[in-house]
């Protein structure tokens, strides 16, 4: 084998580990973006469990909270919307991603939509199984030391 080809080789297994490291690095990356606790003290989470998104308690509440958008910015509130197989971001945000871990990890009862409110500082600070309006949403924030704090 020439020299030439050898080189032309090596540069080919070089690429390959270059894009094998990055595919590493970008797994790595989305692995921690699903994971709610890389949000601690920066955001306060709404993770809604739904099985179904049909679910008419589930349509109101993502009407309810982009209603009130602008308190839920004001509050640092980042919602997760979380089915047995896959999640996303935010509300308007559809770009779903395939995981069970989120859904196993938090789902506590067997009704087909949970609502549970993760403070700044990880805690779970309020859990439904119904519809949670935002007016009690924000007054329990509200009430919370950090925000308080937050509002000086």
């Amino acid at each position: 084998m020439n020299t030439e080809k050898l080189i032309q080789q090596s540069g080919k297994g070089t690429h390959i580990a270059i894009m094998f490291l990055l595919l590493i690095v970008l797994g790595a990356n989305n692995l921690q973006a699903q994971d709610p606790s890389s949000f601690q003290w920066k955001n306060r989470l709404l993770l809604i469990l739904v099985n179904d998104l049909s679910e008419e308690v589930y349509i109101n509440q993502l009407a309810e909270l982009n209603a009130h958008k602008k308190g839920l910015e004001e509050r640092k509130l980042l919602v997760y919307q979380i089915q047995p197989n896959r999640y996303t971001v935010g509300l308007a945000d559809q770009r779903w991603q395939q995981s069970k871990r989120l859904y196993k990890k938090y789902k506590k009862t067997k009704a087909p939509f949970e609502i549970i409110l993760v403070g700044l500082d990880g805690g779970n600070k309020l859990h439904r199984t119904k519809f949670l309006g935002c007016k009690e949403l924000f007054n329990t924030i509200d009430a919370m030391p950090m925000r308080r704090w937050e509002k000086q």
